[in-house]
C-alpha cells in the first residue's frame, strides 16, 4: 500500500520494517516514524486512545471507523480507493458440496449477532460474497498488486 500511496501522492517514503501492522501504528504513536499506513483494525484502539490521528482512509468513501476523516479518494487521489480484506479458503480439490456447505455456514455466522459485531469493534466491516465473487476478487488483486509491485522495482530487501 505504501508503494500505490507514495506514487499516487507524489512523495518518497522509507520503508521502515515492523513485524505487522500494530507495531508500525504503535510506531507512528510513539513518533518513531513520521506516518504508518495500515488498516482500520490495526489503528482504532489507538486511535480511540488519543495516541494516533487518522488522516486519511483508503476507502471509496469514508470509513465508518473513522467518519471524521476524509478517503483519499474525496481528497482527489481516486487511485487509493483500496481495502483490506479476508476470504475463508479450503484445499484445491476440495468437493462443490462442501465448498458450498462451507459458504453457506460462514454466512450464517456473519448475520448480525455476537460475532459479527466483535469484528466491527475491532474495525472490520462485514461483507459476504460467493466462492466465484471471492476467485474474481482474488484475481483483480493479483493483477493490480502484481503490476504495481513489479512496475515500482520494490524487493524484500529493499
Amino acid at each position: 500500500m505504501a508503494i500505490l500511496a507514495a506514487r499516487e501522492l507524489g512523495v518518497e517514503l522509507s520503508h521502515v520494517p515492523y513485524r505487522g501492522g500494530f507495531a508500525a501504528m504503535q510506531g507512528a504513536a510513539a513518533g518513531e516514524v513520521a506516518l504508518a499506513i495500515g488498516t482500520e483494525g490495526s489503528a482504532r484502539a489507538l486511535q480511540q486512545a488519543g495516541r494516533l490521528r487518522v488522516l486519511a482512509t483508503t476507502w471509496e468513501q469514508r470509513s465508518p471507523f473513522f467518519p471524521e476523516a476524509p478517503s483519499f479518494r474525496e481528497l482527489g487521489f481516486d487511485g487509493l480507493g483500496q481495502r483490506e480484506w479476508f476470504g475463508a479458503f479450503m484445499p484445491a480439490r476440495t468437493s462443490a458440496a462442501v465448498i458450498a456447505s462451507a459458504a453457506e455456514a460462514i454466512r450464517a455466522v456473519a448475520q448480525p449477532g455476537d460475532l459479527r459485531e466483535t469484528w466491527e469493534k475491532v474495525g472490520l466491516a462485514v461483507e459476504i460474497g460467493t466462492p466465484a465473487q471471492l476467485r474474481e476478487a482474488m484475481r483483480a488483486e493479483y493483477d493490480f498488486w502484481g503490476r504495481l509491485v513489479k512496475g515500482s522495482g520494490f524487493t524484500p530487501e529493499s
